[in-house]
């Protein structure tokens, strides 16, 4: 009888340990889950984007620049390819850096598992400033969603890591630049879509020994200036579903 018992107990105290140790695993998985709710580790995403990007050069003119984004298995590294092309500016690492997390935390995918390289066109020459961040934000979010962004279309502004577009310089001379190069809208950060330009204008009496400057300001509107469509946008999903097909 007292046989009986023992094993009986032995078989409850197995099963015991072997619903403890289920519960375990559940309770790990559950918090690994947890962890990592709203960013999707991706292990697969191999795919490419390109964009022209509207950059100032140094003497103040505006061109198109082409870019690709290529992301493939890795580990988490942010290359530029500086081949064809020389990466100049504070400001510029940075806005790689914040166009790269903004794209995470739009689409919620991590890019931990993943390389991203970004590359310029071989005639790109020195690539700086921290416009590029909103165009490179919009290409490495086509990347990650493996669309193409629409070959008319172009953006500049700066980007935030909650995907906040700010405002750059340039815009009509970038407008120009983009109209003449095929581009039919160009993406802008609110409030920028007139330019306002000052001017200082002198008056002095007929003996010149008084005069006055006073400050003349013309707006103009930059649409109706360049002959393309013109887009205000503040954030980084309004400006994915206008470019993005």
């Amino acid at each position: 009888m007292v046989s009986h018992i023992t094993k009986y107990m032995a078989k409850i105290t197995e099963i015991a340990l072997l619903i403890a140790f289920m519960i375990i695993i559940y309770l790990t998985a559950s918090l690994s889950s947890f962890q990592t709710a709203g960013k999707t580790q991706n292990n697969t995403i191999s795919s490419r984007s390109s964009i022209r990007i509207p950059v100032m050069n140094t003497t103040g003119k505006a061109r198109l620049v082409d870019c690709s984004i290529t992301i493939i298995p890795g580990t988490g590294k942010l290359l530029v390819n500086i081949k064809d092309s020389y990466i100049d500016g504070y400001d510029t690492q940075p806005s790689i850096k914040t166009a790269a997390l903004a794209a995470e935390k739009l689409t919620g995918v991590s890019l931990d598992n993943c390389d991203t390289i970004i590359s310029f066109a071989a005639d790109s020459a020195v690539i700086k400033g921290n416009s590029l961040g909103a165009p490179l934000a919009v290409a490495i979010v086509a990347a990650i969603k493996n669309k193409e962004i629409d070959p008319t279309t172009t953006i500049t502004g700066t980007i935030h890591k909650d995907g906040t577009i700010g405002r750059v310089a340039g815009i009509l001379e970038k407008a120009k630049a983009s109209k003449e190069q095929g581009i039919r809208t160009l993406l802008v950060p609110d409030g920028t879509a007139i330019h306002t330009a000052y001017t200082k204008k002198k008056q002095c009496n007929d003996s010149g020994t008084a005069c006055t400057t006073s400050v003349e300001k013309k707006k103009t509107d930059i649409s109706k200036e360049a002959g393309i469509k013109l887009i205000e946008t503040n954030n980084l999903g309004t400006a994915i579903v206008h470019m993005l097909r």
